[in-house]
């Protein structure tokens, strides 16, 4: 028995060291995940829009966001670059038409291609 005792210790040793080395060295699995924009009317004259921060998004990362009125051009709804987040409510719809948005992502001031659309 006594013998037992230390081979015991070893492979309770080996099987600690496994248990902290295995998820250390798996990788984080992500999704293929667009902006997923979500436009929500919110009151009488107010919609509410939405977009997701992807994983893989730097630091300092900023959004333009646009809006399609009854199939029209898109125009530029913010003055300046969206960085404090990733909503915005657009507060001058015509809620009588369809809109429809999209948000292009800005890097180092360089506008990035437009994410899909939602109306």
């Amino acid at each position: 028995m006594t013998k037992l005792i230390p081979k015991l210790r070893l492979l309770f040793a080996i099987g600690m060291v496994m248990l902290v080395a295995i998820p250390a060295s798996a990788q984080r699995q992500m999704e293929n995940l667009g902006r997923g924009v979500v436009a929500v009317r919110t009151g009488t004259s107010s919609i509410f829009v939405s977009w997701r921060l992807l994983g893989l998004d730097p630091a300092g990362i900023g959004f333009n966001l646009y809006r399609s009125t009854a199939g029209g051009a898109y125009t530029k709804l913010n003055s300046s670059v969206l960085t404090a987040g990733t909503c915005y409510t657009d507060t001058t719809p015509d809620i009588t038409k369809d809109n429809a948005y999209y948000v292009k992502p800005v890097i180092g001031g360089v506008e990035q291609a437009a994410s899909g659309s939602y109306t």
